[in-house]
């Protein structure tokens, strides 16, 4: 576990010197409004730039108005049952290092574990899953007592507050150093939440590539992961 976070670590440094971002498309797959949201009208579309950690990430938000398809979410999927229901994003795109999504949950559930993950499929049979657990990578959009305030800081950081209590979080997913050789094909947001029981947000997915001057950097990092194996 050790050798896999250092590697991770090594291809982190590197995007943040020198990256390249792309934006994934699936408004599509948009199925919720902003006015579903308390004070929804606030809330930002169409491209926007976000600040996380050390990267300013380009999001594709929406680019309709308020009673326009501005999201994805777990809860329009499922009808308002409580049915497991899950985004399938096809991305398709070579060398992907790092992964930024904008997720927030309608009604929040702290300490949940299981609830909702983000799978990343990669040609040569990579797949790596990540669950996301309320209160520290996924919270309510709502500053709302009865729900789920926290996140942990770091993977996930706000990014939007509207000064009315409601807020946007996006997380940032390091992959494995096998990635950066393989093509991703897909993204798979998995939310087994239900009706006032969590259920995700999904407004955005951007994808970071090491510009080429990083690549031979990434390519140390796996010999050095080698060499600490033997």
């Amino acid at each position: 576990m050790r050798l896999l976070t250092s590697i991770a670590s090594v291809a982190a440094m590197a995007g943040a010197a020198s990256a390249q971002y792309f934006t994934i498309d699936f408004s599509n797959q948009f199925n919720d409004i902003r006015n579903t949201l308390v004070n929804g009208f606030t809330m930002p579309f169409g491209p926007q730039m976000f600040t996380h950690g050390s990267n300013l990430v380009p999001v594709a938000m929406s680019t309709t108005g308020e009673s326009g398809f501005w999201s994805w979410s777990g809860y329009a999927a499922a009808g308002g049952t409580d049915n497991p229901v899950s985004l399938d994003v096809p991305v398709n795109l070579h060398g992907v290092v790092s992964v930024f999504t904008l997720i927030n949950t309608y009604w929040g559930n702290p300490d949940s574990n299981g609830l909702a993950s983000v799978t990343f499929n990669a040609t040569g049979g990579l797949s790596q899953t990540f669950v996301l657990v309320g209160g520290v990578h996924i919270r309510d959009y709502n500053q709302n007592p009865m729900y789920t305030n926290t996140i942990n800081g770091t993977t996930t950081q706000q990014v939007f507050d509207n000064g009315r209590n409601q807020r946007l979080d996006m997380q940032r997913f390091d992959l494995d150093a096998a990635f950066a050789h393989e093509t991703l094909t897909s993204i798979v947001i998995s939310d087994y939440g239900a009706n006032n029981v969590q259920r995700v947000i999904v407004t955005g997915i951007t994808a970071m590539v090491p510009a080429p001057a990083a690549l031979p950097l990434l390519a140390g990092a796996g010999v050095l992961g080698a060499r600490r194996r033997r």
